[in-house]
């Protein structure tokens, strides 16, 4: 199952329901918006270290939580 980021991730990471993010690093800004994981406030989440591919201006990350 896949979530995109804001709110909705937030919930889920709240309800244990996440084991794995990945993030598409592409180089541009947009202006405002939203925090990656909405409202998530609890304690800190770890991540393990990540596996990274390099693309044509983009690197995609994906990081497996720490249970």
């Amino acid at each position: 199952m896949s979530l995109a980021a804001g709110s909705l991730a937030g919930q889920a990471f709240r309800a244990g329901l996440i084991d794995e993010v990945r993030i598409d690093l592409v180089p541009a800004i947009f202006g405002s918006g939203v925090r990656y994981f909405g409202d998530y406030d609890e304690s800190p989440l770890l991540f393990k270290d990540p596996e990274i591919v390099q693309g044509d201006r983009v690197t995609h990350m994906c990081y497996r939580v720490r249970m």
